[in-house]
């Protein structure tokens, strides 16, 4: 059986031009822009209270960051978890609002979405900073002077070491 997803109980767009708070329902009339100062970038604002076994199953490496956080094993349901994501362009916040009574699911897909582009974003920014790729793995590492292995093409001891394995079983 399927775990019902974690939805979030509060769902708020705030005009990153006039500061302005309004609903889901204010941004779908709009299509997606400030009706007050016609602004286009938004913060979004999300609130879950669920309990924490399934906020952590549910959204992985940001749950786990929830966990480090916020720290205590003992959560109380009631409690409130707060997530703000700026820049959040008048397009997509008309297509999470597009639907009514459907928002709830369409912030889930945008918060995987934003994930995915954070991700891809810190993948450039390690190549940017010198970052390769282990000759092993194929994990993305950043070679440091002190550690030999990273100047010969791999993340870590492991890699390196299973390297040199492979090569020697290979040429007996």
């Amino acid at each position: 059986m399927a775990q019902k997803p974690v939805l979030p109980r509060v769902i708020l767009f705030v005009c990153e031009s006039c500061q302005g708070r309004y609903s889901a329902n204010y941004v779908r009339e709009h299509k997606g822009s400030c009706g007050h100062c016609h602004g286009d970038s938004w913060t979004l604002k999300i609130a879950f209270t669920r309990p924490r076994k399934q906020f952590y199953e549910y959204f992985g490496v940001l749950g786990v960051a929830a966990r480090l956080i916020f720290g205590s094993e003992d959560w109380d349901e009631s409690q409130q978890y707060d997530f703000d994501f700026p820049g959040v362009c008048a397009d997509n916040a008309f297509k999470i609002c597009q639907v009514p009574y459907r928002e709830q699911y369409r912030v889930l897909e945008y918060i995987k979405y934003r994930q995915q582009l954070d991700a891809e974003q810190q993948r450039e920014a390690m190549i940017d900073r010198g970052g390769q790729v282990c000759s092993q793995c194929g994990a993305l590492f950043v070679p440091i002077e002190d550690k030999p292995w990273t100047q010969a093409g791999y993340c870590s001891k492991v890699c390196f070491s299973q390297a040199f394995a492979d090569f020697s079983q290979g040429h007996e």
